[in-house]
């Protein structure tokens, strides 16, 4: 069965003939998969693609044809391709597509552009599947979270703060594919902890970077009858958390981002989950938090400099809960009356004390004190 290409043009690359142009819907099924592509993905792999489609940003595919005839058509820019052609890039592109022609619910037809190179053999395929996949960029999430400020209210007053003069990491957050000396943080890194931050409020704590920005858009704007924070309060309260680490810890005088550990993504979420989490540190509105001079005394005291500490700082998974627990405690020690108490943890733990075989560290709230405080 020939493969039918509309809208397209021949093309001489001087490394070949190249026919690009779009694959007629009713020939997706003509095209071949060779032994070297990869299996189909998952289903939200191509709920992704299909999303794609339905806005136009889908990436032309990668075809070979493994011979040179062709026929034109009757109608201008239509070519047939008439020996066996192969998907060498975007075997996942052409099997969403072909989901959506065979949906009866579906209301867009997919526009499958393609780039369809003549007189190939699979060697050269498998040569061009190597190059393509595995030495191939990938869009650093970076990038894509500074695309998302063009539509998304959260990641717009992200990207704005970023810029402003008396941020306290202006020009030091990477919105880009690859960090500079000069940055600190990445953009994803910036994002969760925004969403941690605001996780009182329902913030997405995924782990994919554009369900946070709708998590955060939903906390911003509001959604179902609920009003939002509004822009305005989101921003203070990131412009507050990075301010507080400038103010405590310094950041002006960081040369080595590698050798410090309050920059480190394990410090920065286990601040802002100790922030969310502590109602006394926000005020009356619930809105917007602050924290008082002698908070922050305590917090400068914190063991940094603490081997353990450092370690923690760099590490995940489990490492976060004993390094929480740890500032938890720190934060607590001498501390009589409103003591820092978290609740969500005192819930998970049947209201009990924390010890040490919760977490691998002292509790920080004893006896009847943990239900009083």
């Amino acid at each position: 069965m020939s493969v039918k290409v509309v809208r397209a043009y021949l093309d001489d690359t001087g490394n070949g003939t190249v026919i690009r142009g779009a694959i007629d819907i009713d020939s997706l099924k003509a095209l071949e998969v060779g032994s070297y592509q990869r299996e189909v993905q998952p289903v939200t792999t191509l709920q992704k693609i299909k999303r794609g489609y339905a806005q136009g940003v889908v990436p032309d595919i990668f075809l070979s044809m493994r011979g040179t005839k062709v026929r034109r058509g009757q109608n201008d820019g239509e070519f047939f391709l008439l020996d066996p052609t192969f998907i060498v890039d975007g075997l996942q592109r052409v099997t969403a597509a072909i989901q959506i022609v065979n949906d009866p619910t579906a209301t867009t037809r997919p526009n499958v552009g393609a780039e369809v190179h003549l007189g190939r053999d699979e060697a050269w395929e498998r040569e061009m599947f190597r190059i393509l996949n595995l030495e191939r960029t990938r869009l650093s999430s970076n990038v894509i979270i500074r695309n998302a400020a063009e539509d998304c209210s959260s990641a717009s007053a992200l990207l704005k703060l970023a810029g402003e003069r008396d941020f306290a990491l202006r020009d030091r957050i990477c919105f880009g594919q690859n960090m500079r000396r000069e940055h600190l943080i990445t953009a994803v890194t910036y994002l969760k902890i925004a969403g941690t931050l605001h996780s009182r409020f329902g913030a997405s704590l995924s782990s994919d970077v554009l369900a946070i920005v709708g998590g955060l858009d939903r906390i911003v704007d509001g959604q179902a009858g609920k009003d939002g924070i509004g822009e305005r309060a989101f921003r203070e309260n990131v412009r507050t958390f990075f301010i507080v680490i400038r103010d405590v810890w310094g950041l002006s005088q960081i040369t080595v981002r590698e050798t410090c550990p309050y920059i480190k993504y394990g410090f920065l979420h286990m601040l802002s989950l100790f922030i969310t989490r502590m109602p006394q540190l926000w005020d009356d509105d619930k809105k917007r938090f602050r924290i008082e001079r002698d908070v922050l005394k305590k917090m400068e005291q914190f063991p940094l400099n603490d081997p353990t500490v450092r370690d923690l700082c760099s590490a995940s998974g489990q490492a976060e809960k004993v390094l929480y627990q740890m500032f938890l405690e720190h934060m607590n020690r001498g501390r009589r009356t409103n003591r820092f108490v978290d609740h969500q943890l005192l819930a998970s733990l049947g209201g009990r004390p924390v010890t040490e075989a919760d977490n691998g560290t002292t509790g920080v709230v004893e006896g009847d004190e943990a239900q009083t405080a």
